[in-house]
Order: C-alpha cells, then sequence, then structure tokens
C-alpha cells in the first residue's frame, strides 16, 4: 500500500480508511482459512471406518487397472449405457455435480459418475 503514496498524490486522498479495511478483509479471510482447515477431513489420519472396510475387502479386490486405455474404454461404455438407460450407473448422470467430476489415482484419471461401472 505505501508504494501507492496515496497520502502525497492528493490533499484530499486519505488512505488510512482503505488500508484499515484492507487489513481487517484479510484478517477475517484468514480466520475463515483458518475455521476450515480445522474442518477439513484428515486423509492420512487414523480413519475406523477405512480399517473396517479394508478388512473386509482384503485380499478379495482384483488388481487396478493397468493403464489409462482401460478406463477409457469403460467410460466409453458408460456413456452409451447413460444414453440408453442400462444399468449399471446409468442414473448417475448428474453425479459429482457437487465435486469434481473427475479425479486421480495411481497416475489413472477416473470419472466418478462411473464408479458404479468401474466397481
Amino acid at each position: 500500500m505505501e508504494k501507492l503514496q496515496l497520502r502525497t498524490r492528493h490533499s484530499l486522498i486519505k488512505p488510512d480508511k482503505l488500508v484499515g479495511g484492507y487489513g481487517k478483509l484479510t484478517k477475517k479471510f484468514l480466520n475463515e482459512l483458518d475455521d476450515l482447515e480445522k474442518k477439513h477431513q484428515d486423509l492420512t489420519g487414523f480413519d475406523p471406518l477405512r480399517e473396517k472396510v479394508e478388512k473386509l475387502f482384503n485380499d478379495r479386490v482384483g488388481s487396478p487397472p493397468a493403464d489409462q486405455k482401460i478406463i477409457d474404454e469403460i467410460n466409453k461404455d458408460g456413456e452409451y449405457r447413460l444414453r440408453f438407460k442400462i444399468p449399471p450407473g446409468f442414473e448417475d448422470d448428474d453425479k459429482g455435480n457437487e465435486e469434481a467430476d473427475e479425479f486421480l489415482s495411481g497416475g489413472i484419471l477416473y470419472k466418478r459418475k462411473y464408479g458404479d461401472l468401474i466397481v
């Protein structure tokens, strides 16, 4: 703010209100970020539900897709199934509207709306 030299540009310019407002806004924003961080799920911490799911599926799940081509083929099949209302997943066209439709795992890009079909 000092680089703007607001006090020396014109005798009627009173930058204190602007600078004070900027400081308050910055503080409020940083406090909101802190609050959000406290609410954010710790993805690296202990998760009892994940532990139970891992025990249930231990040695009962196939290998992950070898490459992106396999998932791309499933996605193409998923588009066909959505268009012609063929299960599984034909009602999931709007799945992921609240969050990103795609996510990356193991170097492979997945579309959430085809999750049922992939499983």
